[in-house]
């Protein structure tokens, strides 16, 4: 994770390569239950 804007997209690979699909998308869910914040960005919609 970084404080940078715009390298959240860029660095998604390489997130999950790290860490896998689920911690990502686990830590998305707690911070955005109802997926309103930036839909379909990383994650489908």
């Amino acid at each position: 994770m970084t404080s940078e804007h715009g390298t959240g997209a860029v660095g998604a690979f390489y997130m999950r390569a790290e860490h896998g699909g689920a911690l990502d998308e686990a830590i998305k869910n707690v911070m955005d239950p109802k997926g309103l914040l930036n839909p379909g960005k990383i994650y489908g919609a």
